[in-house]
């Protein structure tokens, strides 16, 4: 009797790299001097620029390790963590700046945070953020943890002197005693085991704690009283109401370059300035090898025939050779083909292809695609439908070995990669 099994595994393609991990196509990088896929784990990063996500300020890495990674200038709301403003107040007898929050309409007139300047401002905040009374505490704890490991380090030494002299001591004297004792006997063994046993006996009692029956649900944001999340903002201070929080300075972020560890070329060099988002060089894998997708997902019905149809696209503005086989990474899924079949062979059109554009070169590879897998085009994309049989109910996928073949500015480039079409479980 046949039966349908649900989908319960991850449907998807995924990539293999040359590490034999594998990944999503958008987290793949490619590598024109090996010609090869690099995932995560296979390149090396370096820190080009740090900046600030709020003001975009690039700051040097001396600056940045001067000030604790944070923005000099950038304070965050330490109950909703957004962009705090620096307004003026609107009193004309007392016009201060203060810190104010936009979302959550967070101040900081309740902490007597407010300055005639908003340099002033910016100073005093930095200063209590370091809070030299915590470090003073904190080195303080310390010394007193190294005394006490010192201490301990002595007692542990004169302990062990004492149990070694102890020791000889009992040896030289009971020399001629332990020679003339004979083996023990099964009394004095028992009542060795009584004794022990009468020490160690504890009677079992069962506590009921009626606090685990509750069912407690409180508001903390209406109590008054900090979050977690807000307390490890000061970890020093670990204030425990809203009233005592105080704004912490901007994380910086940093801007990094991406090199292959195999050949040491650069995969990845953004620009400097955090303004722009443009790359000085972009290797990633998504502009150099064909995207794999899934048209439509394909009824599986354990012991029956089925058919998928993949579709492949061209990244590049130039033509594409293609060809596919199946590797041994399938599982519960056999392709069905002949018996002379050993690999499927097209050609991906260039991107933003027209059929205006068609020429006779392109004609010609079209008369010599296989029409019993190859059954649609359009634009830069082709349409392969491949037969296959489910031979288990668990882990299906179905291993493809792709090479393709392409000619751009630097030279002619070949790469071969495995595809995993992951189909359910």
């Amino acid at each position: 009797m046949l039966k349908k099994f649900e989908l319960r595994m991850e449907v998807g393609v995924e990539y293999v790299c040359e590490c034999k991990r594998k990944s999503k196509i958008d987290d793949l990088y490619y590598c024109q001097s090996c010609q090869g896929l690099r995932c995560l784990l296979c390149i090396t990063q370096e820190i080009d620029s740090y900046y600030c996500p709020n003001c975009l300020e690039n700051m040097a890495s001396s600056e940045a390790n001067h000030y604790m990674n944070s923005c000099k200038k950038c304070f965050e709301c330490p109950c909703c963590f957004s962009a705090l403003i620096y307004p003026q107040s609107s009193d004309e007898n007392d016009k201060v700046f203060y810190m104010y929050c936009g979302y959550c309409r967070w101040d900081s007139l309740s902490l007597g945070l407010k300055s005639d300047s908003m340099v002033t401002l910016l100073s005093r905040a930095l200063q209590e953020e370091r809070n030299p009374v915590a470090s003073e505490r904190v080195n303080g704890i310390v010394l007193k943890l190294q005394k006490e490991e010192r201490e301990r380090a002595k007692e542990k030494r004169q302990y062990t002197h004492a149990l070694r002299f102890r020791r000889n001591s009992l040896i030289a004297k009971n020399a001629g005693q332990s020679l003339n004792r004979g083996p023990i006997t099964l009394a004095e063994l028992e009542s060795k085991l009584e004794g022990k046993q009468n020490k160690i006996e504890v009677a079992d009692r069962e506590i009921d704690d009626p606090i685990d029956d509750l069912e407690i649900e409180m508001d903390f944001e209406q109590m008054g009283i900090a979050t977690l999340e807000q307390r490890m903002q000061r970890i020093f201070v670990q204030p425990q109401i809203n009233s005592e929080l105080y704004p912490k300075r901007k994380h910086l972020l940093t801007r990094r370059s991406k090199r292959c560890w195999k050949c040491d070329k650069v995969l990845i060099k953004p620009d400097l300035s955090p303004i722009k988002t443009d790359f000085k060089r972009q290797h990633v894998a998504l502009s150099y090898i064909p995207k794999i997708s899934i048209v439509v997902q394909p009824q599986l019905v354990l012991g029956t025939l089925g058919k998928i149809n993949l579709k492949f696209m061209n990244p590049l503005h130039n033509l594409m050779n293609m060809t596919l086989s199946f590797s041994e990474d399938s599982h519960g899924i056999l392709p069905v083909v002949d018996g002379d079949f050993t690999e499927i062979s097209t050609f991906l059109a260039p991107k933003d292809f027209e059929e205006e554009d068609e020429d006779e070169n392109i004609k010609k590879l079209k008369s010599q695609d296989n029409p019993k897998f190859v059954k649609d085009r359009k634009s830069n994309s082709v349409f392969i439908e491949i037969p296959f049989q489910v031979t288990q109910a668990q882990n299906l996928r179905l291993g493809l070995k792709v090479a393709v073949t392409y000619q751009i500015a630097t030279g002619d480039h070949t790469c071969s990669f495995t595809a995993l079409i992951l189909l359910g479980q």
